[in-house]
């Protein structure tokens, strides 16, 4: 009986083993594979958005008034061009865990390969073109290239791009779903167990079962983070600029500096989105929030604050380059030709934050500025120092 004992003993603490040791395993792949997948769907997204940069780029290239602006915004084009494609190598390639994705998922095959979108050829195509922008020496030959590009962009690319990016979150979402019922069942399976040999293995299980819930609890929180983002144009939303903005004020009374805001409404929304629809409406809004995100710095913050109205917080930013980099926006948002070749302009209003100013205060000097704006030919207008000067 004893050695009959033992033998279950071993036997159940042998499949025990396995069982913890795979969950274990499991939960690893699975924050190994959640990882992998939001570099792809990021990646992915970030298509997107470096065709809208290439666009912006090419015009203030072609508008550039002197060789500096010029040189500068043909650098930038060249690095985006080598950004958008390598990227697109990785999402169509055949090497890599993003290549197994795309092989097995028919929809995926044909959103790059098939009409309407033919999205690889598509692709390829807007980067000639841009490349050939850089190459070209005649103001005719700029001008196709332009113009190209426009038509692309205006077309199935942008469109067949957020396709892509969809098809691929959904191909994600599938995969964890299967990897998640398969963990479960491991899990089911180590409770059976521990019901059998509990008191022998259950602290080194626990501590074993801690370690995952910990990892799990931190990918929660990874993706609660997301909650800050505006879920139509990916920049981050008002909750998140409430507490950046509380977060930059409390820095800047402790270490100094300048802190200045950009309120930006864009010009008759409620008119545009009547007269094109609500989806087109959309689009403008994403294509907005792009345009005011490839042009600021790594440093400065981009948010969604209204319907139609962004805000950007610009760090160590003085007055003077916040009014320059409000006229920048103002005039690439008239320069460039959105959806379906709409074009619009945006009002900036701008403030500086003074000494002793609350947050609030802060934000309704901005909000000042920016009614100011609407009287103003370029469309930016300084707030006052005082708000009771409006009156």
């Amino acid at each position: 009986m004893a050695r009959r004992f033992l033998t279950k003993y071993i036997l159940v603490l042998t499949l025990l083993t396995a069982c913890t040791t795979g969950g274990y395993i499991m939960v690893q792949h699975l924050i190994t594979i959640q990882e992998d997948n939001s570099s792809l769907v990021t990646m992915s997204g970030n298509q997107l958005m470096l065709s809208q940069r290439i666009l912006t780029t090419a015009v203030s290239f072609m508008l550039a008034g002197d060789e500096a602006t010029r040189a500068a915004s043909a650098q930038l084009l060249e690095d985006s061009i080598e950004t958008m494609t390598n990227a697109h190598g990785l999402l169509t390639g055949d090497i890599g865990p993003i290549a197994k994705i795309f092989a097995e998922s028919e929809i995926l095959n044909a959103i790059y390969y098939a009409p309407p979108y033919q999205l690889d050829q598509q692709v390829k195509r807007f980067l000639q073109r841009a490349r050939e922008l850089l190459l070209v020496r005649t103001n005719y030959e700029r001008q196709a290239a332009i113009d190209t590009i426009l038509s692309l962009s205006s077309g199935n690319l942008a469109e067949g791009l957020s396709v892509a990016v969809k098809q691929y979150q959904f191909e994600v979402v599938s995969r964890i779903k299967s990897l998640e019922h398969l963990r479960l069942a491991m899990l089911a399976a180590i409770y059976l167990l521990l019901a059998l040999d509990g008191l022998i293995i259950v602290r080194p299980l626990l501590s074993l079962l801690g370690k995952g819930e910990r990892e799990l609890v931190a990918l929660k929180e990874k993706m609660e983070a997301q909650a800050t983002l505006d879920s139509l144009t990916r920049v981050q939303n008002r909750r998140a600029f409430k507490a950046v903005l509380d977060r930059e004020r409390a820095n800047q009374e402790r270490y100094g500096g300048d802190l200045s805001l950009l309120l930006i409404d864009v010009d008759n929304f409620r008119d545009l989105n009547a007269a094109y629809g609500q989806e087109t409406g959309d689009r403008l809004l994403q294509e907005v929030a792009q345009l005011v995100q490839n042009n600021v710095r790594q440093t400065d913050y981009v948010f969604r604050s209204g319907g139609a109205e962004f805000a950007v917080l610009a760090v160590s930013t003085p007055l003077e380059g916040a009014l320059l980099l409000a006229t920048k926006l103002s005039g690439l948002a008239r320069a460039n030709s959105f959806h379906n070749r709409i074009r619009l302009g945006v009002r900036v209003g701008v403030a500086r934050m003074l000494e002793d100013e609350t947050a609030d205060q802060f934000t309704t000097r901005t909000t000042a500025a920016l009614e100011l704006a609407r009287a103003t030919a370029n469309g930016v207008a300084e707030a006052p120092t005082n708000i009771l000067k409006l009156d």
